[in-house]
């Protein structure tokens, strides 16, 4: 009876149950100095946490670079594989073995370091370490919408944290992203006239989007498209701050290769179409592979036309078909040769929106490391999902999912009318259906669709 016991209480302990002494984090009016392992990423992690201890305390925190920075309390942040991580975790005797090979996991817990009252936070990488920010705050009672809808956390004191060892889960799908789509109504306009230096979405605006992906577990960002948008990357800082913020960057299922059709395809490359401008569209996909090669980045396969329409030049479905396979093959190859490793080793996506769901339904065949990303019907019903022998490819399965549309039949873009319901049942029916890499929400242009982009 008492082996069992004490094989009990060691179960509850490694499981994070059995709580350890919490730490305070407002004590003798002060909060804890916040020290970050370098990077930029944690260090922005770190101010995050430091404006959201304020505006739930009203107290003003201090940051630092280093453990000598830090008197008597400190939270500590970092990733596993840091010097400043190591030397904490060594000396809390925390084991940090479990971060090993993982990603967007983390450790959290209390303890002594030299005399100084510690929180470590440790991420496997560096979404790790930002994502045990995220959930501390969330417990404070701080919302996901505290700066986009002005969710203002309510004063408290007394502020403690649990202090004991806990290994967080591992993500349940691999890439989890935002498509900001139709933002000419709002997002672009307020940010060119009252927010952002660059007179567009730019950098300002996109680390605020970021930092909001950051709170509600998102990894990948569609950026902004419509033809009232500077390009994504033709303005200049976006995508260094996206690498900044460890956000993975991707395009639409109608923008293949990391272009922006709308805004970055001229009159003068002449017109859009394989058939008869060959050579100048390889051209235009090579010069962005080149150009993003050093970040972060989910390369979308496949051709459409400029602006969400059927392929240019085709001369029938089979016709079309056929091309999307042969346009497929010389793209992975573009990618294999500029990145240098093997197309299998790149992460690529095939999202199957409009006719070309039917191509595929016709035969089309896709290589078996890319992931088959299936949409729904622009209303919030899946069209359909992977069979067994889809879900046992590599590159498994993924969906792309609206809460703002606008087109034909019928547009919604000023309310959200996706019942919440329909959304469960519909992710849900993808779960079980094994479609878990990818899971892709059009979210207009943020507002008003908060509740169920969260």
């Amino acid at each position: 009876m008492m082996t069992f016991r004490l094989t009990a209480l060691a179960a509850l302990l490694a499981s994070g149950i059995v709580h350890a002494q919490p730490f305070a984090l407002d004590s003798a009016g002060r909060l804890p100095t916040i020290v970050t392992d370098g990077a930029v990423t944690t260090r922005l992690a770190g101010e995050l946490l430091g404006r959201d201890l304020q505006r739930l305390t009203g107290l003003q925190g201090t940051q630092g670079a280093a453990l000598a920075d830090c008197a008597a309390r400190c939270i500590v942040i970092g990733t596993a594989d840091s010097a400043l991580v190591r030397h904490v975790a060594s000396a809390m005797k925390i084991d940090l073995a479990p971060l090993s090979g993982q990603t967007e996991r983390y450790v959290r817990a209390a303890g002594q370091v030299g005399g100084r009252s510690v929180l470590l936070v440790a991420g496997a990488d560096r979404r790790g370490a930002v994502y045990g920010v995220v959930d501390a705050t969330r417990e404070l009672g701080v919302s996901a919408w505290e700066w986009w809808a002005d969710v203002t956390p309510a004063r408290r004191t007394n502020l403690t944290l649990d202090g004991a060892l806990r290994l967080s889960n591992a993500p349940s799908v691999a890439w989890r992203g935002i498509f900001i789509n139709d933002e000419d109504w709002g997002l672009q306009p307020w940010a060119a006239k009252t927010y952002d230096p660059a007179k567009d979405i730019g950098p300002r605006t996109y680390a605020r989007v970021f930092e909001l992906m950051w709170r509600l577990k998102a990894n990948l960002i569609w950026p902004a498209m419509h033809d009232s948008t500077k390009a994504f990357y033709s303005m200049p800082g976006n995508a260094q701050v996206a690498e900044e913020y460890a956000i993975l960057a991707g395009t639409s299922h109608a923008e293949p290769m990391m272009r922006n059709n709308v805004g970055e395809w001229r009159k003068s490359d002449g017109a859009f179409n394989f058939f008869t401008n060959r050579e100048r569209m390889l051209g235009y996909w090579q010069e962005r592979v080149d150009q993003v090669k050093g970040f972060g980045n989910v390369y979308t396969l496949g051709l459409r036309g400029v602006h969400d329409s059927a392929m240019e030049g085709a001369t029938s479905p089979e016709h079309a078909r056929d091309t999307v396979e042969q346009v497929v093959d010389l793209q992975r190859a573009m990618l294999s040769r500029s990145l240098g490793k093997p197309a299998t080793q790149i992460p690529q996506v095939f999202t199957m929106y409009k006719e070309v769901l039917d191509y595929y339904n016709q035969g089309l065949k896709v290589p078996d490391d890319v992931t088959l990303v299936w949409p729904e019907d622009n209303y919030g019903y899946l069209n359909q999902l992977g069979t067994g022998k889809e879900r046992a490819r590599s590159g498994g399965n993924g969906i792309y999912y609206h809460i703002s549309y606008w087109g034909r039949p019928h547009d919604y873009l000023w309310l959200g009318t996706t019942h919440p319901a329909l959304m469960r049942d519909q992710l849900d029916r993808a779960w079980t259906m094994g479609a878990r890499r990818l899971w892709m929400v059009n979210v207009g242009d943020i507002k008003p669709g908060e509740y169920l982009t969260q």
